[in-house]
């Protein structure tokens, strides 16, 4: 059987797919933060579902690519668990239409990235690879590059392309294209410092399959041939795919090539690339032009891609990761804002420049001003990232925009530009029916700071919620206001953890002080002060030396000293205790002064307390301390 190349059409959908996930950037970024706790606590099953209910453009990406990535761990963590359930998937009676085939095609990619964990999955791969009535034949080559990434023996032989049936050869087109775009990608691994083998023999597979029409990756392959990092296995497999187009003695070939290319210069090479009259190859090429970081060469070249309208949305997106270096480019990617494909991340790249230019400012804003327009969100988050304070009033407006998404992005840049002024609205914003707004209002109001404090009432609301991530934004938000309401409201929820807190704590104890810390250091600030406290006074050694070491870091000194004589008087800790107070004095932890502010205090409870000693116990801290018996305390 012999697979025919994805034709032009194919290419054209993958481009626009890549684009399209492209403007969906700054929602995935929002998006990104929220998925991890969804999907930490789905089944194998749950997650197989998330994937096949998110893998169409109006799903939610993000989430489906986190269920992969996660289904894919736990498949090289535990196969036997895993890759049954994905191989009763692609067994299952085939539905047909768009959502069925990129259903098919998640699965299989799954199995590929699991690699040789994969193994069971081979014979329902192979089936797929020689099964009649697939229609779609990307999905073909999918279970033929999965088959080459899993690797053993069995999957090899079934990845290998078998005599080409008649009428199924590939135009001369479609073969042209294939071996372009396979030969660009073996290219782009030899630039790398390591080349990916697997992804080398996942295209070579590639172009066996297109047939001797692939001619025009014959240099590419003489290249690889010759690059002495591959493996014999691969560069036999690189010599039978050449003779396979015609070159009669690849050895001769592959010298000759090598005396003519000479070394070639990455950088001019993949600039070259970015030139391709293929989307695919021009848009990857970009990709790798960001990765090689900012020149002023790469700077022409993404800019006279903009100019060109050739695969803008990544131009814009690699001008973005440039930085301030891009600030030439600004006018350029004002030009695409409006752009139905490119604009989001033409937005975004403006942001991260992060040059407050006028005309780019202007624009962003009147995106802002229109209510229901498509971009008002990342632009609201670009008029925040460049700190554009002016855009308060369009900002505030755009808070009431019906979509979710919108209203979070635009609550994080008025966060972001800390304007006392947004406070009233974003208090508003606290009674929005959806949680994920409030969180992002909350949020926001932290951001402010102490300006916002006429919210920390409303804020702390939020404390009762039975969403923790609500809860956990709402104590820093709290935190970071500060000011009495907000610290009652934060002594108040510690309070209802405080006994289950000094379990836990007094159980870790028994395996050390450092357990104990671990703990602390784990519990939002007023829990952590509150055990600190309720340990400094406690009668075990290990909880009373994690207690008072903790007060002492978070520069709370008053409150550790009583707990601090204890654990002198003690003497069970002592050593500990006065190499504590040493590395204090050593690194000013606590702040400048702290060891000595600690010390003064350390004597003076002391001497309140001397008399209340015992004569061996005002020995001991005499040695401790060096108190001079005469006249100290």
């Amino acid at each position: 059987m012999r697979l025919n190349p994805p034709g032009p059409r194919f290419t054209a959908l993958l481009a626009a797919l890549v684009v399209v996930l492209a403007m969906a950037a700054p929602v995935a970024q929002l998006r990104a933060q929220e998925a991890p706790h969804r999907i930490a606590a789905a089944s194998p099953a749950e997650l197989i579902g998330i994937v096949k209910d998110n893998v169409l453009l109006s799903g939610d990406l993000v989430l489906r690519m986190q269920a992969q990535q996660r289904l894919v761990a736990l498949g090289r963590q535990d196969p036997e668990r895993i890759v049954p359930l994905l191989v009763a998937e692609l067994a299952a009676p085939r539905g047909y239409g768009k959502k069925a085939s990129h259903q098919r095609l998640a699965l299989i990619e799954m199995l590929r990235d699991m690699a040789a964990a994969a193994e069971a999955a081979v014979p329902v791969l192979t089936e797929i690879l020689n099964d009649p009535e697939e229609r779609n034949d990307w999905v073909k080559f999918q279970a033929q590059g999965a088959l080459v990434h899993i690797g053993t023996p069995a999957a090899r032989a079934a990845a290998e392309p078998a005599a080409v049936a008649p009428g199924t050869r590939p135009s001369d087109l479609e073969a042209d294209r294939a071996a372009r775009q396979g030969a660009f990608l073996i290219r782009q691994e030899l630039r790398r410092p390591s080349p990916g083998e697997a992804s080398i023999e996942a295209s070579l597979v590639n172009l066996k399959a297109a047939g001797p029409g692939a001619w025009a990756a014959v240099p590419t392959l003489l290249r690889a041939y010759n690059d002495a990092r591959l493996g014999g296995g691969l560069r036999a497999r690189i010599a039978a795919a050449l003779t396979a187009m015609a070159v009669a003695d690849v050895a001769a070939a592959a010298a000759d090539h090598a005396a003519a290319a000479g070394t070639p210069d990455l950088l001019d090479e993949v600039i070259a690339e970015t030139r391709s009259d293929d989307d695919f190859i021009a848009g990857l090429a970009m990709a790798e032009l960001g990765r090689l970081g900012p020149s002023e060469a790469a700077m022409a070249a993404l800019i006279e891609a903009l100019a060109a309208g050739r695969s803008p949305g990544e131009a814009a997106r690699m001008l973005g990761d440039f930085g301030a270096a891009s600030a030439p480019a600004l006018a350029h990617l004002v030009a695409y804002f409006e752009d139905p494909r490119a604009g989001a991340n033409a937005i975004q790249a403006v942001a991260k420049i992060g040059v407050a230019e006028p005309s780019a400012v202007a624009a962003l804003r009147r995106i802002v001003a229109q209510d229901g327009h498509p971009r008002r969100g990342p632009a609201a988050t670009a008029l925040g990232r460049l700190r554009v304070a002016e855009a308060l009033p369009e900002l505030t407006a755009a808070l009431a925009d019906r979509r979710k998404y919108t209203r979070i992005l635009v609550a994080g840049a008025l966060g972001q530009l800390a304007a006392a002024a947004a406070v009233p609205a974003l208090a508003a914003l606290l009674d929005d029916p959806d949680t994920d707004v409030r969180r992002a209002a909350v949020e926001a109001l932290g951001r402010i700071g102490p300006p916002a404090r006429m919210a920390a009432p409303r804020i702390a609301r939020a404390l009762e919620s039975s969403d923790r991530r609500l809860k956990e934004v709402a104590r820093r938000a709290l935190a970071d206001i500060g000011g009495e309401p907000a610290e009652a409201s934060l002594i108040r929820d510690a309070a209802r953890y405080a006994p289950a807190d000094l379990a836990q704590a007094r159980q870790r104890a028994a395996g050390g002080a450092a357990k104990v810390a671990a703990l602390l250091r784990s519990l939002p600030p007023a829990r952590g002060r509150q055990l600190a406290r309720a340990l400094a006074a406690d009668s075990d050694p290990e909880a009373g030396f994690a207690g008072v070491a903790y007060l002492i870091r978070i520069g709370r000194q008053a409150d550790a000293v009583p707990g601090l004589a204890a654990l002198l008087v003690q003497g069970d800790r002592a050593e500990d205790v006065l190499g504590a107070l040493a590395r204090l004095s050593m690194h000013g932890g606590g702040g400048a002064g702290a060891s000595d502010t600690l010390i003064i205090a350390l004597r003076r409870h002391l001497a309140d307390n001397w008399t209340g000693y015992t004569a061996a116990q005002q020995a001991r801290l005499r040695k401790y301390l060096g108190l001079d018996p005469e006249t100290d305390p």
